[in-house]
């Protein structure tokens, strides 16, 4: 069981890569620390099978523990481990087709039992004889499991050293949907050198097997990338040894295996003296105990990262935990699985790298091999070669300009001349390496940095029309980054109206838009605290409240991306003050406003927070320090985006965090501001809503409109238009005003029954036609509304000369109706 609870935040980031866990059954209920958020696939060990049955010897609590049910609350798939070890056992299962069906029947049976998905096979020492039997089997399970449980999994373990060519992988990975290698049989309990369990690399001094051989090996027998994960240590072994030099051979009298919980915990006090093995990427341990040496090679977060980074380098399917529970008590490796294999991972900027023979070793024969490097946020790369040694017209080196080998090559490299310095087009470059089976060289040492995309895109709005909108219109936006930038990743737009009070939005249709210059708006509800507007600004100014709320209505449940944008201000004379808004609320009348989100602002702490409030209880997702000044005021930009559930938060335009829901909220009526015994300033509230290229704009006095009111005479539409790029960079605010007037023109316009008046727009002339006589003068004003001409109408048809007025736009009066006129 666990040295003590560890309580996890909520996974704020999405798996890239494939997590695979096996939960081993002797640590007990070290599954309550687990964070099942970070894992894929959760994988409980094991069936201990009877090989000459099929049944089970045990399945130890399989069908009662709790950890089954937790990681399927947390969207983890499940699958049961099958156990089965030594070549006599092997051959005994898989030449007895008998005892192959029970087994495949009973496994069925289990997974139905617990609803899990799939079901792993971990047989060690398979005979090379038996080859063509493992596969014959495997693909016999994998159709009887699949076709019994719809989107079951079939996985295996893998050997990191396949001694006996006991994996027909072309054959294999029609039937096997995930092989995970078990890295970590290098050195083991009964090596004679003490060396480490997961090297890798070889460097000058370790066995010439390693990680990164081993899957170069799994790759060129045949195994897809997306299906290959290496398992990687949570242990390692300690050993008695003939002296503390590294390597060292051991004396045989003392080994026994090591957690990263029982070095970190350290309650001997021996592991006190960490060092690092830069030769295999290892931490290490030396002391004396009874006049005797010991050496304990154990993984820890520097060393798992390392080969973390050679995952996302060879882009192969992910990694395997051996075992969970393993750290128990301890949140650092879990922590660096976020950081390093989820979309919260940030790729440095500036690295070096080296070949597969790492820093000290020589690269492999028979290699052929890629890998990209593409920072976080860059718009280019450059590369400075420090070392080059390949075996001249043999090996070499091929570099392209782009995330793939399909994409424009630079160049390809060979023997000891370094390569000039290399530059991209793009935010990636892509090394791939061939080698022959002969002479090898000390490979290369390559110097990678980054130009970061700082740039931020553009966003420009079509013209609209001229010289009115009178109906409905389309708008068209042009989103453009930067040449070498990082992509648009969200566009926006906000259409208001001017109401001869102040500029609003139809909220109706997923818009906001209060400046706050006038009185407060009757679309808030004053719920709690005290709200006013002070300085052409909203404020709550009761600091002995702790939950003030003002909300409004606001539908947000048509598009599937919302930016609330709004200016604020924290002061007072508490020390716990702080403040913050809500979205997608279902009923903002209650005190956490029934089912929404907000992000909330610690001014004293320090703290930016991510909450979720589910039936009117928040719960804290997230956690970010950010320190924010009393009295100064901020501009606040929050993104929702409902298809993946994540919340970016930008303050001044600069990225902050964001935090990601896995059960996304899709449905919201209303926003609310919220603050804690602070005085709160709110200015320029803007809600703008996802688009496309182009977006109907609604022009009309119906309530359902976009811009519901004409000018009068001042200008009554507003579109506004924003885009983000991928690295977080905000354009500026497009603004395109748009005058309206409802009163229709046309060429030939019937203001009255018989009444014509063209052309329209006119020239030096205008005529009148009437089916009978016009009482009524006929009025031509300006905008402003003074008139400019008066002609009474004599007979049925008249001729107005036009000659003294300007080009522009008039309204032509005949009694009670009007026409707007166009004078060219």
């Amino acid at each position: 069981t666990g040295t003590h609870k560890v309580m996890h935040q909520k996974a704020n980031c999405n798996l890239q890569y494939a997590v695979y866990g096996w939960h081993p059954y002797w640590v007990g209920t070290a599954y309550n620390n687990y964070n099942f958020n970070l894992l894929s696939t959760f994988s409980y060990f094991s069936y201990e099978l009877n090989p000459s049955t099929g049944n089970y010897n045990t399945i130890h609590s399989w069908k009662t523990t709790p950890s089954v049910s937790m990681a399927q609350a947390a969207g983890c798939k499940v699958e049961l481990c099958v156990t089965n070890f030594g070549s006599a056992n092997n051959a005994t299962f898989l030449t007895n087709s008998t005892a192959q069906q029970t087994f495949i029947d009973s496994i069925i049976v289990l997974l139905n039992y617990r609803n899990a998905t799939g079901v792993n096979i971990d047989f060690e020492g398979v005979s090379g004889s038996n080859r063509n039997d493992l596969t014959t089997f495997m693909t016999t399970l994998s159709s009887q499991v699949k076709s019994a449980i719809p989107g079951a999994t079939v996985t295996m373990a893998t050997y990191s050293v396949d001694w006996n060519n006991v994996f027909d992988f072309p054959a294999l990975s029609a039937v096997v949907d995930q092989f995970i290698i078990m890295g970590y049989g290098y050195y083991y309990s009964g090596s004679t050198v003490a060396g480490p369990t997961d090297p890798l690399y070889s460097g000058n001094i370790w066995s010439a097997y390693n990680l990164i051989r081993s899957i170069n090996y799994h790759l060129d027998a045949g195994v897809p990338k997306q299906k290959l994960l290496i398992g990687l240590p949570y242990y390692g072994y300690e050993w008695e040894t003939v002296s503390n030099a590294i390597p060292s051979n051991t004396t045989g009298n003392f080994s026994s295996a090591r957690t990263y919980t029982f070095v970190k915990t350290n309650t001997s006090g021996n592991y006190s003296n960490r060092q690092y093995d830069y030769e295999s990427e290892t931490p290490y341990y030396t002391y004396q105990t009874g006049g005797n040496w010991r050496e304990a090679f154990v993984c820890d977060e520097q060393s798992l990262a390392e080969r973390y980074d050679w995952v996302r380098l060879l882009d192969i399917g992910g990694i395997g935990i051996w075992a969970l529970g393993y750290d128990d008590g301890y949140t650092e490796l879990w922590n660096l699985i976020e950081n390093k294999l989820t979309d919260c991972a940030v790729i440095n900027c500036s690295d070096t790298l080296y070949d597969t023979g790492g820093p000290f070793g020589m690269y492999r024969n028979d290699e052929l091999y890629s890998y990209t490097i593409a920072p976080t946020g860059a718009s280019s790369i450059s590369l400075n070669f420090l070392e080059f040694d390949v075996e001249a017209g043999f090996d070499s080196l091929w570099i392209y300009d782009g995330s793939t080998t399909n994409d424009p090559l630079i160049g390809g490299y060979s023997g000891t001349t370094l390569p000039p310095q290399i530059n991209s087009s793009g935010g990636a470059l892509t090394l791939e390496f061939y080698s022959d089976g002969a002479t090898r060289g000390e490979g290369w040492k390559v110097a990678y940095s980054c130009v970061q995309d700082v740039i931020p895109p553009v966003t420009t709005i079509s013209a609209s029309p001229s010289p009115f909108a009178t109906t409905d219109f389309t708008s068209n936006f042009t989103d453009v980054d930067n040449v070498g930038g990082s992509g648009v990743r969200h566009t926006f737009y906000q259409v208001a109206d001017y109401n001869t009070v102040e500029w609003r939005s139809n909220d109706d249709n997923g818009f906001f838009n209060d400046d706050f210059d006038a009185a407060i708006h009757t679309d808030w509800i004053d719920s709690s605290g005290i709200w006013s507007i002070t300085a052409n600004k909203l404020r709550q100014s009761d600091e002995n409240n702790g939950n003030t709320n003002l909300y409004a209505v606001l539908d947000q449940n048509n598009n599937d991306k919302f930016l609330y944008h709004y200016q604020a201000t924290i002061s007072g004379s508490g020390a716990n003050k702080r403040a913050g808004f809500h979205y997608m609320c279902d009923d903002a009348s209650q005190t956490n406003r029934g089912n929404s989100y907000f992000v909330w602002f610690r001014q004293d702490d320090g703290k930016l927070q991510f909450y979720k409030v589910t039936n009117n209880t928040f719960t804290l997702e997230k956690d970010v320090v950010y320190a924010f000044n009393a009295g100064q005021q901020y501009d606040c930009k929050i993104v929702y985006d409902k298809t993946t559930g994540t919340t970016d938060v930008y303050v001044d335009d600069a990225y902050i965090d964001s935090w990601t829901d896995a059960s996304p909220l899709t449905t919201g009526n209303a926003i609310s501001f919220r603050s804690g015994n602070c005085v709160y300033d709110v200015d320029e509230l803007r809600v703008y809503k996802d688009r496309s290229s182009s977006a109907s704009i609604t022009v009309g006095s119906a309530p359902t409109n976009d811009i519901r009111y004409e000018n009068n005479p001042a200008t009554s539409g507003m579109i506004r238009s924003i885009a983000i790029d991928t690295a977080h960079n905000i354009s500026t605010i497009a603004v395109e005003m748009v005058d309206v007037d409802f009163t229709p023109t046309g060429m030939a316009e019937q203001i009255q029954t018989s009444l014509k008046v063209y052309p329209n727009p006119a020239g030096d002339y205008l005529m009148i036609e009437s089916g009978e006589p016009i009482r009524e003068p006929l009025i031509i004003r300006d905008l402003a509304g003074k008139m400019v001409l008066i002609q009474s109408m004599s007979g049925l048809q008249q001729q107005i000369d036009l000659h003294e007025l300007a080009s522009g736009v008039y309204l032509f009066q005949v009694g009670r109706q009007t026409v707007k006129l166009i004078k060219q």
